[in-house]
């Protein structure tokens, strides 16, 4: 298929995902108090975070939208975004913290059970 995947080589899907980054950021600079600017952090965290491997932007990301969130549907991802990407920074001891706050925040979760492989693998 010569590197292509659905109709777009991989320069093309890098392409694009850098232009979705860049359209987060602006929604985020023009709008930054409203919910979709919000909950565009943490969809620019996980592409920073998966797609465009960039974790420290990952991680500020997350950050922001923890620190202005107590709540919401969307903590919980954020959070498990946080502490992946800390651990892809090395920040071992800060990733491991993270993990632990998430199993105590959502017992019984999925992200709980994630947590806790992940808590296993840091030490």
């Amino acid at each position: 298929d010569g590197g292509e995947r659905g109709g777009v080589d991989g320069r093309g899907e890098v392409a694009v995902e850098v232009l979705a980054a860049s359209l987060f950021e602006q929604l985020q600079h023009r709008y930054g108090d409203s919910e979709e600017a919000s909950i565009s952090q943490i969809a620019l965290g996980r592409l920073w975070l998966d797609r465009l491997g960039q974790p420290a932007r990952a991680l500020v990301q997350f950050e922001s939208y923890l620190a202005a969130r107590r709540r919401g549907e969307s903590r919980e991802e954020a959070m498990v975004g946080r502490a992946a990407a800390l651990e892809r920074l090395g920040r071992t001891a800060s990733a491991r913290e993270a993990w632990e706050a998430v199993r105590d925040a959502f017992p019984g979760s999925v992200s709980a059970r994630r947590a806790a492989v992940r808590i296993d693998a840091l030490r």
